[in-house]
């Protein structure tokens, strides 16, 4: 279990009607618990409030993640939201979302990994972007 000082708590809108103000919100917390906690640890991100979420607000969470691999470190997701889970899957985007908890244990089976996140997954879409 990661401790709360590690957790970095989304907002119940992450869609397009917010972006990208929330993520210029977010990203000095994001900030902040890197420098704080070292670039070796995890930084767990909670899902379980947000209510909206697109795909707007998927790519704010792809660029967390670009954030924090750029100073070595890795983000934890916790409480993905069902329709998450889908654009994850429609994307192909499970590679980016690997250490992933979902929101109802159950669906976890429903995003498959791809193996080679430069080629196309079994649902046509590609993990590699540039």
């Amino acid at each position: 279990m990661i401790s709360p000082e590690k957790v970095l708590k989304l907002p119940s809108l992450w869609d397009l009607t917010v972006m990208p103000k929330a993520l210029n919100d977010v990203i000095p917390v994001l900030d902040r618990l890197l420098v704080d906690h070292g670039s070796a640890e995890s930084i767990e991100v909670d899902l379980s409030g947000v209510e909206r979420l697109d795909s707007a607000g998927l790519a704010g969470l792809i660029e967390l993640q670009r954030r924090a691999g750029a100073r070595g470190s890795r983000l934890r997701w916790h409480a993905i939201p069902e329709n998450l889970q889908e654009l994850v899957l429609v994307y192909g985007l499970s590679a980016w979302f690997a250490e992933a908890s979902p929101a109802k244990p159950d669906l976890a089976k429903s995003i498959p990994a791809n193996p080679n996140p430069s080629e196309p997954n079994e649902h046509g879409g590609q993990c590699g972007l540039a």
